[in-house]
């Protein structure tokens, strides 16, 4: 038997106990659903001997249990604390998730005026694209030349960097261009190059290389055959040894036979941000005829407002068995192998200002004809890269008229279309960038989703 005394005071002690976790309750929901406790309650807690600060203790804990977090209320803190967007953030998602990695294939050295092999002709080739530093949206791409044989493979690296000139889709496949560039098989530096990557599939993609030189015309083109290969350990880090992978997929060059008909499908289009900014999917429409000695191109958008974009060349041919096409504007269309063409400007500075020599007086004098040796445009173009002067450019091309370079690559037999548009503005700087995955169609049977048929 215990005392009587001991027996009583246990039981208040209990009461007690009972009574300050039910008050604690009262003050979780009340904290929780941001409603004030009565003052009877808030008072006979002080006289209890709890401190408001246990209280909030007690509460974060309980807060924190499984099955018991208040979500609603944690939000903002959770967001704030999250790290902000960076500029051009989904392109360098987009470029990131697929183009990381090594790519394996060969290099083809085409003339950008009959689209003919020409010197280095072929050579096999590894690209490793690397990510740079953390929170810089910017990748390393290193270039080895040589195949397995090689025991000295040359080596080249680029920067690529995600800015306003740059455009990949969802696929990865991607377009930029850049200034003063220059490769590893081709001797000398060229004034400005187009890069455009089309994804095919998920482990092979094509890439262009429109190469201008000092005098801004187009001087080569090569067409890069690509697929992804896996490499571990060191190979992986020094870039060098070539892994066995499986070879690019072979695809019969391409003719304008071949590429005659009708294509319909979707896009997706991003203006530059200095002209409003802005991404767009629309349907698609190309059409490539010929008539007698002319071919005419027809190209068609249609937005989700039904309206409608259509754009018309034409070109002198003389039959269809023809590889390259003097469209008007001067653009050439040109068929390359791999089932890929280009259409793109011949020139691209037009105005005067071009072809300026310097007096002894150190005035400019404006010449007739371009002069031989090219000097005088190298020399504009270094100073205009790396001047310092406000009426410098950065490299950028002067006297250009608004121009269109674009790249494609049939696949599936001739029976799909994947190809790039990238329209620039008379400052030559890159206005819109559009990518466009269509189907051929024989004789469409009633509506395909785009509603051609009713609007024409």
């Amino acid at each position: 038997k215990f005392p009587t005394n001991i027996r009583g005071s246990g039981l208040r002690t209990m009461l007690l106990v009972l009574r300050a976790a039910v008050v604690l309750s009262l003050g979780v929901m009340a904290e929780c659903f941001s409603t004030p406790l009565p003052s009877g309650l808030q008072l006979r807690l002080h006289n209890q001997g709890v401190k408001a600060g246990t209280m909030r203790q007690t509460q974060l804990r309980v807060g924190q249990a499984s099955g018991l977090r208040m979500q609603w209320r944690e939000e903002p803190e959770r967001w704030r604390d999250e790290p902000e967007r960076m500029p051009f953030q989904k392109q360098w998602e987009n470029f990131q998730s697929y183009n990381m990695g090594r790519w394996k294939g060969r290099a083809l050295h085409l003339s950008p005026e009959t689209g003919e092999y020409v010197e280095p002709y072929l050579t096999e080739t590894t690209v490793d694209v690397m990510p740079m530093d953390e929170g810089v949206q910017s990748a390393k791409q290193r270039l080895s030349l040589g195949g397995k044989n090689s025991t000295v493979p040359q080596m080249s690296e680029s920067v690529i960097t995600v800015n306003d000139e740059f455009q990949c889709s969802d696929d990865g496949s991607y377009s930029f261009d850049r200034s003063l560039f220059s490769v590893p098989d081709s001797a000398g530096t060229y004034r400005f190059c187009i890069e455009f990557s089309l994804a095919l599939s998920r482990e092979e993609r094509v890439r262009c290389l429109a190469l201008y030189d000092f005098e801004s015309k187009l001087s080569r083109i090569i067409l890069y055959e690509e697929r992804r290969i896996l490499s571990t350990g060191s190979q992986r880090l020094i870039g060098i040894k070539l892994d066995d992978g499986p070879e690019p997929v072979a695809r019969t060059p391409l003719t304008l036979l071949s590429c005659l008909g009708e294509f319909r499908g979707d896009a997706v289009g991003r203006r530059a941000s200095r002209l409003g900014g802005g991404d767009l999917r629309f349907g698609s429409r190309s059409d490539m005829q010929w008539s007698q000695d002319k071919l005419r191109r027809e190209m068609q958008v249609l937005d989700q407002r039904n309206r409608i974009a259509r754009k018309t060349a034409w070109g002198p041919i003389d039959s269809p068995a023809e590889s390259s096409v003097e469209m008007e504007n001067g653009h050439r269309l040109l068929m390359l192998p791999s089932s890929c063409y280009v259409c793109l400007p011949i020139q691209l500075e037009t105005s005067p200002t071009a072809n300026l020599a310097a007096d002894s007086d150190g005035s400019e004098t404006t010449l007739s004809e371009p002069q031989a040796d090219g000097a005088a445009a190298v020399r504009r173009a270094l100073e205009s890269a790396f001047g310092t002067t406000e009426t410098e450019s950065d490299g950028a091309l002067m006297g250009v008229e608004s121009f269109s370079a674009e790249f494609g690559c049939f696949v599936n037999d001739g029976k799909e279309v994947v190809r790039t548009i990238r329209i620039y503005t008379n400052d030559g700087k890159m206005a819109s960038t559009t990518t466009m995955a269509e189907k051929r169609v024989g004789q469409p049977k009633g509506r395909n989703g785009l509603a051609y048929d009713e609007l024409e």
